[in-house]
């Protein structure tokens, strides 16, 4: 394998792809669009067996995405999708130890950069594979799409929704066989009784955001009243920081993980799994419902209340008041289950409530399929120390505006991450090692042949 892989991540990390939110209007957006293009400009020009070959069909959409499609000789074989996203989220400089977060620096043989891991590695690792797998004149038995998203940090509105309308219509009625995206890692020291897992998500949390408002008359401070918009919304707001969502064990993807390390875990603990699963599950959860945030956010649907707006002037009581919260529903709940729930609570403080945007519920993969034994196979393979396990995402991926035209959908990144470190994603000094590098671009070229080629 060639070591200009490692100098063409270096390079994608460079370009400033960033995207971010604008609050005033409620969207996403790329802080410098230039970027992407120029992204892309190198993509084609690093790729010719994938960008300039007449086996392959590559397609702009709404300017800064790209659908790309091997067509498979075999039309009786459902086809496949693989995404992954060129954007990344901001990074502060000033919080870098190792080198400047758009330099691409190599410090024994660590790559660190923006997008190292999320998810330029996976841009990487996927047009490698497929450029090598091109080079040898393989076959294409399986049709082979590659949607490579630009605004996936914001929502994916500009980017994989737009990708998505476009491949339905291409489809023309037919689904997917399945789709893989990112989401889960090869995690080290993350469960207990299973020092390296394999963490495929089957489905992920669904994203929701909605808005508290309360309005009352504008008044001067001089003569101020009690019951004021800002009163209410902050009333609520409490209220709504100790309320919690019930917590699921039983027939949940989290309850299944579990059970599944029982052979691992000493013994009383594992027969404690075993009848909260088989038997009954509310001691476990109660007590995992006062564990850290990384469990809750497994078991149940979680609320974060992220922006408040209010008055304009310290000395006008403000009419309105609005607090923001960012929901993400457990796949036991139901979005109407949960709104209900938090009118219910707010109720009292005479605030209302509206739904700025929801996903449909994610549905749950098979752990049966050709998809998810591929995958699992090919992680015994090329990383036969991790034990490869279904999982929940609690974050969410491009993948969510491909559900309707899939029979499932897999979330799984062949990148190495140590429980102290998982953080740099999204955080500071993100990273992932050469020789990682070169691991994911073997498990993709290995991947893609079985599953395509």
């Amino acid at each position: 394998m060639s070591k200009n892989c490692i100098a063409r991540l270096s390079k994608l990390i460079q370009f400033k792809t960033v995207s971010d939110w604008n609050e005033m209007e409620n969207c996403g957006y790329l802080v410098e669009p230039g970027e992407t293009k120029q992204l892309l400009n190198f993509l084609r020009s690093s790729y010719p067996n994938i960008f300039q070959s007449e086996r392959v069909t590559v397609e702009t959409i709404n300017d800064f995405s790209v659908l790309i499609t091997i067509k498979g000789e075999n039309s009786q074989l459902a086809p496949i999708l693989c995404i992954a996203h060129t954007d990344v989220v901001p990074a502060n400089s000033n919080e870098w130890k190792c080198g400047n977060p758009f330099d691409g620096s190599i410090i024994d043989d660590i790559l660190y950069g923006r997008g190292a891991i999320d998810d330029k590695g996976c841009v990487l690792g996927l047009l490698e594979a497929v450029e090598a797998i091109l080079s040898k004149d393989s076959i294409c038995k399986r049709t082979l799409y590659i949607a490579l998203t630009h605004d996936e940090e914001v929502g994916g509105k500009k980017g994989a929704v737009f990708v998505s309308k476009h491949l339905e219509k291409v489809l023309n009625g037919k689904k997917l066989e399945f789709i893989l995206d990112e989401g889960g890692i090869l995690a080290c020291d993350v469960l207990p009784g299973i020092k390296k897992s394999a963490l495929i998500g089957i489905s992920e949390k669904t994203y929701m955001d909605v808005a508290i408002t309360a309005n009352t008359e504008a008044g001067h401070a001089s003569m101020p009243v009690s019951d004021t918009a800002l009163s209410r919304v902050v009333q609520a707001s409490l209220a709504l920081r100790n309320y919690k969502f019930r917590a699921y064990f039983k027939n949940s993807i989290f309850g299944r993980l579990m059970n599944f390390t029982r052979p691992y875990l000493p013994f009383f603990l594992s027969m404690f799994i075993s009848f909260s699963w088989y038997v009954w599950d509310w001691p476990i959860r109660f007590i995992l419902s006062r564990g850290p945030p990384s469990i809750q956010a497994q078991i149940k649907t979680t609320h974060a209340q992220t922006i408040m707006h209010a008055g304009t002037k310290s000395n006008v009581i403000p009419s309105s008041a609005s607090l923001t919260m960012n929901i993400r529903v457990h796949h036991n709940d139901t979005v109407d289950n949960v709104l209900s729930q938090i009118r219910s609570v707010i109720s009292p403080f005479k605030c209302h409530l509206k739904v700025i945007t929801s996903d449909n519920i994610s549905p749950i993969s098979s752990t049966s399929s050709m998809g998810y034994k591929l995958l699992s196979k090919t992680i015994e393979a090329h990383f036969p120390e991790f034990t490869a396990l279904a999982y929940y995402c609690v974050g969410c991926t491009d993948s969510r505006h491909f559900a309707h035209l899939a029979k499932d959908i897999y979330r799984f990144l062949p990148f190495i991450l140590h429980k102290n470190n998982i953080s740099c994603i999204h955080g500071a000094d993100e990273h992932v090692s050469v020789e990682n590098v070169f691991k994911a671009v073997a498990f993709y070229e290995d991947f893609l042949n079985q599953a395509c080629f």
